[in-house]
């Protein structure tokens, strides 16, 4: 199964504004035939898109111990999380 065979491709696309498939982790897709997305690709995306993200750090807008699921939790919120943690 791809991304394409589910919501959660739709879903991801208008939350985030891109496709998930930006981000696919191709060999892990490949070995498994299921959509993974590549969070370090999609966290670096996050970082670029957002200046007060900054993951190697733990931090956004000044606040510390800030994980990348807290931080598509604050700004995208909860279904925003769910879709990529049921995409990894």
């Amino acid at each position: 199964m791809y991304i394409e065979d589910t919501k959660l491709g739709p879903s991801f696309k208008s939350t985030f504004g891109i496709p998930a498939e930006k981000f696919c982790d191709v060999l892990l897709t490949m070995a498994t035939q299921k959509f993974h997305l590549d969070i370090f690709a999609f966290e670096e995306w996050l970082a670029n898109k957002d200046k007060e993200f900054l993951p190697e750090k733990c931090m956004y807008k000044g606040k510390k111990n800030i994980s990348t699921n807290m931080y598509i939790q604050e700004k995208y919120g909860e279904s925003a999380l769910h879709i990529v943690k049921a995409l990894i």
